[in-house]
């Protein structure tokens, strides 16, 4: 799977990869070029449908909260590269407002 961010910042991707490959699994590497930065991931929406179908047995908003969990992790990367946050600090804000997001649904 690939994600595109818009960087507003240049980075050296080089001096990126493997701190982010050590916090992200299923990151394979990183792309630039236009002014664009790929994230290349082995996890795909599909699998974080099926890690977020426990939490929706219906199906009905199981694609949504996948899409909505790939966007999190994405805005989390691109916020640590571009801002040079703590790692620990981002996901942890992320992941909070993730488990807003499932009591929400589950509700």
């Amino acid at each position: 799977m690939e994600n595109k961010i818009r960087l507003s910042t240049q980075i050296n991707p080089e001096l990126l990869h493997e701190e982010i490959k050590a916090l992200y699994p299923g990151f394979t590497g990183l792309v630039i070029g236009d002014g664009m930065l790929t994230a290349i991931s082995d996890t795909g929406i599909s699998d974080l449908a099926d890690i977020v179908e426990a939490h929706d047995p219906e199906g009905e908003s199981t694609r949504e909260i996948a899409l909505r969990l790939d966007r999190e992790a994405i805005e989390a990367l691109e916020l640590t590269i571009t801002t040079e946050a703590d790692p620990m600090l981002v996901l942890e804000a992320r992941i909070a407002r993730i488990e807003a997001l499932l009591q929400v649904r589950l509700e």
